[in-house]
């Protein structure tokens, strides 16, 4: 989109309305971030209603949501939905890591790397930089019950952490966090590699 054109206008009125915000990428102003769609039923709308002429209150048997559970659809709009109450309540997050009264810098950040290269890529979806310096590495994840970490999704935290140093070149203190739900299974795989934790009720 151009600079000042109608769609950046578009864009602004649904960040003020509150239907978006915007999620700047780490140690850049104004390039590299995303638009999050964070207004709930908007969400709701487009993944289940919308484009389909099946789902209506006549239609939808009393089973619906019942069948709906587990399958990928549903488990991807549920960890959007997640993410998105996540990004509205940061204040609520650094309260519970205790770190309400030092000066923060919420941010994103991916890496993609170039399809010549052996290289690999990593999305953190919240980065809180910190002015004392540490950064957590915020990953969100929803899960209907207490969320297990195995040997394959350690590694990929593992993984989002060097990257993220190589790439940033940042010399803060890196901290692995996750925001769950219902809290992570402390197994061996949690404690190599898990700094800090919160569920949900943290962040009402």
């Amino acid at each position: 989109m151009t600079s000042g054109g109608s769609s950046s206008r578009v864009i602004e009125d649904l960040i003020d309305a509150g239907f978006l915000i915007y999620v700047p990428s780490f140690n850049k102003k104004k390039v590299g971030g995303i638009y999050r769609l964070i207004d709930e039923y908007s969400l709701f709308y487009l993944t289940w209603i919308a484009g389909n002429s099946k789902i209506g209150l006549e239609s939808i048997d009393s089973e619906f949501w019942i069948k709906k559970q587990g399958t990928p659809k549903w488990n991807a709009w549920s960890g959007c939905a997640f993410e998105s109450l996540c990004l509205k309540h940061i204040q609520k997050i650094k309260k519970t890591l205790g770190i309400s009264g030092i000066s923060t810098i919420e941010s994103g950040w991916r890496y993609l790397p170039k399809k010549a290269t052996n290289q690999q890529g990593a999305q953190i979806d919240l980065i809180i930089d910190r002015a004392d310096k540490c950064i957590n590495l915020c990953e969100m994840k929803y899960s209907d019950s207490e969320f297990v970490i195995d040997k394959s999704y350690a590694e990929n935290l593992q993984t989002k952490k060097r990257v993220f140093r190589e790439q940033t070149g940042s010399r803060k203190t890196l901290f692995i966090t996750m925001v769950t739900t219902y809290g992570v299974k402390k197994n061996s795989q949690y404690l190599s590699i898990v700094d800090n934790q919160l569920i949900m009720d943290n962040l009402f």
